[in-house]
């Protein structure tokens, strides 16, 4: 079962965290720099390869990295873990090994570090990374498997002497292929580590939308917005409004199996600033993450309200910019325009005045669209006339305010279906709602600063019977399973609900 003391640990300190730990300080210098030795073809471990160093130089390096593409035929039923990539220099000696039931191993002088292979182990790429940062006070040096962190020492201040052949790979015993062989000269951050670890995944071959919406097989739309796109997730309405509008001319749900939602929003976010914790990674490499096949943005309502009429420009820029960042991910892209502010009586401000600048807000983000050949959804145009009591304050969406903006989101994306009938989306919604609660727990956990910010090297954070295992990363990598689960309910019962359709 999942430790929820994870997410109950103090809560105030994890709030405090998250408010310090924004992604605003030095870039990182990206994953092709600090590399002195690599080979990127696959090698067949009973072939094996010598790894020589770019230059054919020497080094002596303190921090260092080592990362590749491990691909098991089969796993090794040995009573002894068989070495299969070894560094050996004068008085040091790294070296890898894999063992029964798939259990990664890596020495280095006194220091061991062991990680799980994500089963099934074989016949699957999967990325091993070790980034060793000396510190002889805090467990910085760790052993990552496909993004992973699976255990951390302390590594001693010291130097590490890399003479070309940086690396020796070879395992006559062992079944398999290794690929993507890197050495750097300095430790990867966790953002790095990932994303170098999407490498054991190539991206598919995508196609735009060309303006005309159509979902596909093993469709993954990811949702980037601010208070109300998370509100809108939260309320499960318009997923279950799109899933459900998928069917086809006889009703059947064969069409919806596989198409996952995954929130990506985040309260107060704009296409100015989206603040995250302390090495949770940037937005390309979130949308790589969940693997995004289709973007759906959701902006416009804040910026206005920040910004007012003279914010247009800007906000013009900066959505460009944002759309050329998901463009470089994926062509799929989904605009969504904002919806209305509403009339308040005094105390609270009447914000109705600025909708006159909304609307200039509406029509950039459809002209963007247009330029991008994305779908646009105009909010505005189908919003009820002299709406009344859609917010409890003139911005915040009301319960009816949220099941309006799903309806009004959902219903153009299915204009190319037949609908089903209306309570289907309704009944479907419950099992949306605890799926996404699962996908938030797991893609925003509380107390960030013990998973992966500044306080991995507290005792809390670690193994109560073994210090140097990172307990909480593995933990926290059960909520797949779960959500998966629960998919697997929502199509389920989608499925069902089509049979029953006349």
């Amino acid at each position: 079962m999942i430790r929820r003391a994870f997410f109950i640990t103090s809560t105030l300190v994890a709030l405090a965290s998250v408010n310090a730990q924004v992604e605003h300080g030095p870039a990182s210098p990206g994953i092709g720099v600090g590399i002195i030795a690599r080979h990127d073809a696959a090698v067949d471990f009973k072939d094996g390869v010598e790894v020589a160093t770019i230059d054919g130089k020497d080094r002596e390096v303190q921090d260092f990295s080592v990362c590749f593409l491990l691909k098991l035929g089969d796993l090794p039923q040995e009573d002894h873990p068989i070495e299969f990539l070894v560094l050996e220099q004068p008085n040091n000696r790294l070296v890898f090994t894999v063992g029964s039931g798939g259990r990664l191993g890596c020495r280095h002088k006194e220091t061991q570090w062991f990680g799980q292979l994500k089963m099934p182990a074989v016949n699957r790429s999967m990325h091993v990374g070790l980034s060793v940062k000396r510190d002889p006070r805090q467990s910085l040096a760790g052993l990552w498997i496909d993004g992973v962190e699976q255990s951390s020492f302390v590594v001693a201040p010291g130097n590490l002497q890399i003479k070309s052949p940086a690396l020796i790979c070879r395992a006559p015993r062992l079944h398999g292929m290794i690929s993507a062989i890197r050495i750097y000269d300095r430790a990867l951050t966790r953002p790095e580590i990932f994303e170098l670890s999407l490498l054991a995944n190539p991206k598919p071959a995508l196609t735009g939308f060309s303006g005309t919406f159509a979902l596909t097989q093993n469709e993954i739309i990811a949702v980037l917005g601010g208070s109300e796109a998370v509100a809108l997730m939260e309320d499960g309405g318009w997923e279950a409004h799109l899933i459900t509008g998928a069917s086809d001319a006889d009703h059947r749900f064969e069409l919806a199996h596989n198409v996952t939602v995954r929130s990506l929003a985040w309260e107060t976010d704009t296409v100015f600033r989206q603040d995250r914790p302390l090495n949770f990674g940037t937005l390309s490499q979130q949308l790589d993450r969940v693997g995004a096949t289709t973007v759906a943005l959701m902006f416009g309502r804040q910026e206005c309200l920040e910004r007012g009429a003279d914010g247009v420009v800007t906000f013009e820029k900066a959505l460009d910019e944002m759309l050329a960042l998901c463009k470089s991910r994926t062509p799929r892209l989904i605009l969504f325009g904002p919806a209305p502010f509403e009339k308040k009586e005094a105390p609270m401000r009447d914000l109705s005045p600025l909708n006159g600048a909304l609307v200039d807000y509406n029509r950039v983000i459809y002209l963007a669209a247009a330029k991008q050949g994305a779908v646009f959804v105009d909010a505005l145009k189908a919003w009820p006339k002299d709406s009344v009591g859609f917010t409890s304050d003139g911005l915040t969406l009301s319960t009816s305010g949220v099941t309006t903006l799903a309806e009004r989101y959902a219903m153009p994306l299915r204009s190319a279906y037949r609908i089903p009938a209306p309570d289907i989306a309704a009944r479907l919604r419950d099992t949306v709602r605890a799926k996404n609660k699962l996908w938030h727990e797991y893609w925003r956990p509380s107390n960030w600063a013990f998973l992966h910010g500044d306080r991995t090297a507290q005792p809390s954070s670690r193994d109560h019977l073994n210090p140097n295992v990172r307990w909480f990363p593995q933990e926290l990598e059960k909520y797949r399973e779960l959500i998966t689960t629960k998919e697997n309910e929502i199509w389920k019962q989608v499925s069902e609900m089509g049979r029953k359709l006349p």
